[in-house]
């Protein structure tokens, strides 16, 4: 990151603080840094808590024990993202892609 914490690197954006927050959430999420909030039942089936679960979630198949997480890895993915924080999912995407470009063009200055 050459220095830039990811908050630097999104406010250097100038975006609406609601939308660089979901994009600082995706970006977290996308490497590791942020886990979504739920639960596992007996059988190892994730589900989202209540304040995690988005309408975009309905559309993912139901955990069962042949996929016990597959909505805990749909609530790593920008569209979730941006649905939770009540973004616009091609906005939170474009950011992203801002942040890693901007990465990307630190990494090839310092080479």
């Amino acid at each position: 990151m050459n220095g830039m914490t990811l908050e630097q690197e999104v406010q250097a954006l100038n975006l609406s603080a609601a939308l660089a927050n979901a994009v600082i959430i995706a970006i977290k999420r996308r490497d590791g840094g942020d886990k979504p909030q739920g639960r596992t039942d007996n059988a190892s089936r994730w589900y989202p808590s209540d304040d995690e679960h988005c309408d975009c979630c309905d559309h993912v198949r139901e955990p069962s024990r042949s996929w016990p997480w597959s909505i805990y890895k749909h609530c790593f993915t920008a569209e979730h993202v941006a649905n939770l924080y009540g973004q616009d999912v091609a906005a939170v995407k474009a950011g992203i892609r801002a942040v890693d470009k901007a990465r990307k063009a630190r990494e090839l200055a310092a080479a």
